[in-house]
């Protein structure tokens, strides 16, 4: 048995209140980790979850998955870049 958390329950555990750089590589699954992020929604007084800069590896990603993760990044605040040579795909919080 291994005891598991969603991600708002392991940053509210551990006082987790701002994030600069957010780096997901789970090869294959980083659209479903993405979509777990609580952007928008207030933990506490100070605001919601969202870091400066994230990035994910989109190499594993079908078209489809790459697409909604995009989509789900620009629908959040941030601008994205994808660089094919490091298949990463980079998102900057727009101010």
């Amino acid at each position: 048995m291994v005891d598991t958390m969603s991600f708002s329950q392991l940053l509210s555990k551990h006082a987790i209140k701002d994030v600069v750089l957010f780096v997901l590589d789970f090869e294959g699954y980083d659209r479903e980790v993405l979509n777990q992020l609580p952007f928008g929604h207030s933990r506490d007084s100070s605001g919601s979850f969202q870091p400066a800069l994230i990035c994910f590896e989109h190499h594993h990603l079908s078209e489809t998955d790459t697409a909604s993760a995009l989509d789900l990044l620009r629908r959040n605040g941030y601008a994205v870049t994808q660089r094919n040579t490091w298949q990463n795909t980079w998102a900057l919080a727009l101010p």
